[in-house]
């Protein structure tokens, strides 16, 4: 205890301590016109090696990226492992839709106790530069893969009043100790990256029982270390829970926001045991009759009908248009006004027929399958985030599922 107090302590410390080190200069970063905030913060201890970082061996850089209709932003978007993250489009829809800003970082071989000391320095200074006071005591929502997935932890474990959720992709770590038991977390990893199954299967089932983590697994079938499609999982996770813990009428002008705790009676459960060579089992908790202990915990039925479309194994059912974003394509983005033409395709094994089409778990419209095709016409959708999916039961009992497709319905979307 004497050794963290003494860190912080010394952290105060940090302009004086680095005065004679100067950062090497920034990035430029997005379109010409755009204004993207930087800033360099001073570490008490050099990062450990040059490997992989930003803002040279004694700063952490950060950027900011604000939506520049919003007056005053809700929360935070941030990229610990990502300085140049401002610059994505899909990301920043995201934002726009929140009312959040986006903030990039890198905290790569810097020292973990000064993680949370850096990051609030960081967000003050560009508070003070982009004239938004409340980006200093905005809550956060945290996205990263690899090295980035360990950097999120660490900061939703020094920080845990300030963190809505965590998106963490590409390793085998999750919530570690009870202070981060309440922030729910999404953890994605490819089939073939390594033993990241098998350790995150393992390690699941102990974090839930040993402090009821909020904590759901997801498995990208055939993919390796790579990022691939995760935001159609996030996005619906990220969504639900910023609805249940951010008041609506919560502001960060003044100070930090009272997070509320997910309510429990909207949680789901998946049982990751069941998503190979079938439909997995979900089913709200007051239902769920499996061991929850070692059951995905997701926030409500958006997030448990994304995870179940997310994880099917072999899908037989494909939305072709729109396309998921993700492998380098767009985030589909549509108008309030626009009606959609939704179109399938259906392997050999799917017999002509009827099927449905569905926004998470609500049924949207049935349609015709012929010769292995189907189109949906759908619309005008309601403002916000949704997560479509295609679904066929078959003669034998069995659900059929297509992997999710994830929209974005905003204003001015043309």
């Amino acid at each position: 205890m004497l050794r963290l107090v003494s860190c912080w302590l010394l952290l105060l410390l940090l302009p004086s301590l680095a005065a004679a080190v100067d950062p090497p200069p920034f990035s430029s970063l997005g379109k010409p016109g755009e204004t993207i905030y930087q800033t360099a913060v001073p570490l008490a201890k050099p990062k450990k090696s040059a490997d992989r970082i930003d803002g040279g061996l004694n700063h952490v850089v950060f950027s900011l990226w604000l939506p520049e209709e919003e007056a005053c932003i809700r929360g935070i978007y941030l990229m610990p492992f990502n300085i140049t993250g401002v610059e994505q489009e899909q990301s920043r829809a995201m934002c726009r839709h929140w009312k959040f800003a986006l903030v990039g970082s890198n905290f790569m071989r810097v020292e973990k106790a000064e993680f949370g000391p850096v990051l609030l320095a960081g967000l003050k200074d560009l508070a003070l530069q982009s004239k938004h006071p409340e980006v200093a005591h905005a809550p956060l929502i945290a996205a990263s893969m690899s090295a980035g997935v360990g950097m999120c932890v660490t900061l939703a474990e020094q920080l845990p009043d300030r963190f809505i959720a965590c998106g963490l992709a590409c390793l085998e770590v999750g919530p570690e100790t009870d202070r981060t038991a309440r922030i729910p977390m999404m953890s994605i990893f490819g089939e073939r990256d390594g033993k990241q199954m098998e350790q995150h299967e393992a390690l699941l089932p102990r974090r839930r029982a040993e402090f009821d983590a909020s904590w759901a697994i997801a498995v990208q079938w055939g993919r390796r270390h790579e990022w691939g499609q995760s935001n159609n999982l996030l996005w619906p996770f990220f969504d639900e829970v910023i609805r249940q813990r951010l008041p609506a009428d919560a502001s960060p002008l003044t100070g930090p926001v009272q997070l509320r705790s997910c309510d429990p009676s909207l949680a789901w459960y998946g049982a990751p045991s069941t998503w190979k060579g079938s439909t997995a089992i979900i089913g709200p908790a007051a239902k769920y009759s499996g061991e929850k202990n070692k059951a995905c915990w997701l926030p409500g039925p958006q997030s448990a009908h994304a995870w179940q479309a997310f994880v099917v194994d072999k899908s037989l059912l494909r939305i072709t248009s729109p396309l998921p974003q993700g492998d380098k394509r767009p985030l589909p983005v549509f108008n309030p006004q626009e009606r959609l033409a939704i179109k399938v395709e259906a392997e050999a094994a799917i017999p002509n027929g009827t099927i449905s089409l569905y926004d998470g778990g609500n049924w949207l419209v049935d349609g015709e399958l012929q010769d292995r095709k189907a189109v949906f016409e759908i619309g005008p959708l309601a403002l916000g985030i949704h997560c479509l999916s295609v679904r066929v039961a078959l003669t034998d009992g069995s659900l059929e599922l297509s992997r999710p497709v994830t929209v974005l319905v905003a204003p001015n979307a043309n």
